[in-house]
């Protein structure tokens, strides 16, 4: 009998590794702060319209989800449990739901404000297709239609 040795993970599958861990992270963060700042009385809502949406924890997750590029977004994404997907696809619906709520003023600060959350669309649509793809029969199985349909 022949030996064979288990191929040794390459660069990028290690890189994917480390990736989906502080993707994990990021989503457990998110998470954690949006229950801290129910349990505080605080809207999360409110925080956005303050003009603090950059504070907001799902804003700091879509910064996170910005760094994935097309050549690491998947095999990242494939890695992601199930449990992380839901917060994953939870966290972009709140931010297509913000981004959707953007007024349509006249100001040049309402054009680059809302210039700014279209260029930073591509991504998490990609990633919230992925994900869905990923996990289909999960999802379909599971109570996370309301979020799917309001995808």
């Amino acid at each position: 009998l022949q030996a064979t040795a288990a191929p040794r993970p390459s660069r990028r599958t290690v890189e994917s590794v480390r990736t989906t861990e502080r993707l994990m992270e990021v989503l457990d963060e998110a998470k954690a702060a949006e229950e801290q700042l129910e349990a505080d009385g605080v809207d999360p809502q409110s925080i956005a319209e303050v003009g603090q949406g950059a504070r907001h924890p799902c804003a700091r997750a879509i910064a996170y989800i910005n760094t994935l590029n097309s050549n690491n977004i998947y095999e990242v994404l494939l890695a992601l449990p199930f449990s992380h997907a839901v917060l994953l696809l939870k966290v972009i619906l709140r931010f297509f739901e913000a981004v959707s709520a953007l007024q349509g003023g006249e100001g040049a600060q309402a054009r680059s404000k809302a210039l700014s959350a279209a260029a930073t669309l591509q991504t998490p649509c990609q990633a919230a297709l992925i994900a869905a793809y990923v996990h289909h029969s999960e999802l379909a199985s599971s109570n996370c239609r309301p979020v799917l349909l309001r995808l």
